[in-house]
């Protein structure tokens, strides 16, 4: 879907997947840390989820356009929830750190199943995602979502 978008501003996306899982799951995993508390983790994650899903970012639609960007996607959510895995194991005594990793991802899991399965009790969450998105064009998009990793990322590795 393209956004209302202008040399000066964009507006929200009507609806589709968030940004990308990656960034996703390494702030949910750098927040869950922060909360010390595995119980905590899953729902301050989440909470991280939609206050990415604000920040000005790119990502692809779905249906996507095209198999390699299908592979894009599959991949990339492939890798989340890998790390999501990979913390798991490398901070055995820290599980609130995994936790957030995977439930940083889960509100779009649960968009991608009202897709690819038409859920349609599903289309209320839909409706309430896609209105949190402020989508923009790859070059503009792309850059928000690589410093708020990078940060996130950063947090990670002092632990």
């Amino acid at each position: 879907m393209t956004t209302g978008c202008s040399r000066t501003s964009c507006s929200p996306a009507p609806h589709g997947p968030t940004l990308l899982e990656t960034p996703h799951s390494v702030i949910g995993a750098a927040v869950g840390a922060a909360t010390g508390n595995p119980v905590a983790a899953a729902p301050a994650a989440i909470a991280s989820h939609f206050a990415g899903d604000v920040v000005p970012h790119w990502n692809p639609n779905f249906p996507f356009r095209s198999r390699a960007l299908y592979a894009f996607v599959i991949g990339d959510f492939v890798i989340a929830e890998a790390l999501a895995v990979f913390l798991w194991f490398a901070f055995p005594d820290r599980p609130e750190i995994a936790i957030g990793a995977f439930a940083g991802t889960v509100p779009d899991i649960i968009l991608g199943v009202r897709f690819l399965f038409r859920v349609r009790w599903l289309r209320g969450y839909e409706r309430f995602h896609g209105k949190l998105h402020w989508e923009v064009p790859l070059r503009y998009g792309l850059w928000p979502q690589l410093a708020i990793t990078a940060v996130a990322a950063g947090y990670l590795l002092t632990l």
